[in-house]
């Protein structure tokens, strides 16, 4: 092979190997799954994780992954977009994530926690993890995927959350109907929050 043709196969792999690795991960992967998110509906699966029980959510949003984002990282106005947050602070933020401290309201109790927020793939792919606070575990993700005609966005909602100590162990059958009841609500407003934003 000529070292004229090698050159241009590299350059042909350089231009074509960006293009493949920006390209995002399929959400849904299941038909019957996806005919229900487009339908409106929200769909709950029970997840594990290094032991930890979950709650997978997945769901259609009608805007851009851009304004969905931005809800997601405006800290300033978090306890708005968000309930149950009786206070924010933002300890940290910078391209790669931020650090927040967080005081929550809950049908248990109070839970004040500090979190570091990653963002693996800006407008794409959020992580939390609990780095010190009341909760034994507390993890999860966004993950969003812009539909094809680009008018929307399929939604994956990951939490993982452990309360320890007495209160986990009297109220540990409660954590999977609460996480369920606060998704559904969370839903409902981000949709309320968009419209608002569209009109």
């Amino acid at each position: 092979m000529s070292i004229v043709i090698k050159n241009t196969l590299v350059k042909i792999i350089l231009v074509i190997m960006p293009i493949t690795f920006i390209l995002p991960k399929q959400i849904i992967e299941d038909a019957s799954i996806e005919k229900k998110v487009f339908s409106g509906e929200i769909v709950f699966k029970d997840i594990e994780e290094k032991s930890t029980a979950g709650v997978e959510a997945t769901f259609l949003l009608q805007t851009s992954s851009n304004k969905l984002w931005n809800i997601l990282t405006d800290y300033q106005n978090f306890n708005h977009n968000f309930d149950n947050i009786k206070k924010i602070k933002v300890i940290d933020e910078n391209p790669k994530g931020a650090t927040i401290e967080l005081w929550i309201s809950t049908v248990l109790k109070t839970f004040h926690y500090t979190v570091f927020r990653k963002y693996d793939e800006p407008l794409h792919k959020l992580t939390w993890e609990e780095l010190s606070g009341d909760f034994k575990t507390n993890r999860g993700s966004w993950e969003i995927q812009e539909t094809p005609d680009l008018k929307g966005c399929i939604v994956r909602y990951r939490t993982f959350v452990e309360v320890g100590g007495i209160i986990g162990r009297t109220f540990k059958n409660r954590t999977k109907p609460e996480s369920i009841k606060r998704i559904n609500h969370m839903v409902v407003k981000l949709k309320t929050i968009l419209e608002k934003q569209n009109n």
